[in-house]
C-alpha cells in the first residue's frame, strides 16, 4: 500500500473518534505515511489532520483556489489531490442538506445523497484506481 492516505469529508462532520480510529489503523498499515488533506478548518479535514499529527504524522495540505476558480475550486482541488496519487481514500460523508437535493437517490457506497464535495472526491478517487472507503455517521442512514 502506498504511504499516502487521502482524506475527504463533510465540513459538518463531528465524529472525531471515528476519524481517529480509522486513521490509527491506517497509520499502522502505512507505517506512518503522509495524510493528504483539503485543509478545511472545520469538519472531517480538521479532525483528520489533528488525529494524524497526534500520531506524529505529516500532513500535506491542498487548499482550493477560490479566487482563481470560483465555485469549482473545491472540485478542482480534490481532482488534483487524487491525481497526485494515494494508496487509499477515506471519506467521512454526511447527508446533503440542500433543499434542491431533497429526494435525490443515494450516492455510490452510501444509503443517502451525500455532501457534494466529499462525494465527488471519493468517486473521483475510486474511478482513478484508489481504494476508497466511505464512512457515514451512525444516525445518517
Amino acid at each position: 500500500m502506498s504511504r499516502r492516505v487521502l482524506v475527504t469529508g463533510s465540513q459538518g462532520w463531528q465524529d472525531a473518534e471515528l476519524v481517529a480510529r480509522v486513521l490509527r489503523a491506517l497509520w499502522i498499515l502505512t507505517e506512518g505515511g503522509v495524510l493528504v488533506s483539503g485543509g478545511c478548518p472545520r469538519g472531517a479535514d480538521a479532525l483528520a489532520e489533528r488525529a494524524w499529527r497526534a500520531l506524529g504524522g505529516e500532513v500535506e495540505r491542498h487548499r482550493p483556489e477560490w479566487g482563481r476558480y470560483g465555485n469549482s475550486a473545491g472540485f478542482r482541488r480534490s481532482e488534483k489531490m487524487v491525481q497526485l496519487g494515494a494508496g487509499i481514500c477515506v471519506a467521512f460523508i454526511l447527508p446533503c442538506d440542500k433543499p434542491l437535493c431533497e429526494g435525490k437517490p443515494p450516492d455510490r457506497g452510501l444509503e443517502y445523497h451525500g455532501t457534494h464535495g466529499s462525494v465527488h472526491c471519493a468517486d473521483y478517487a475510486e474511478d482513478h484506481g484508489i481504494a476508497t472507503r466511505r464512512f457515514a455517521p451512525i444516525l445518517a442512514a
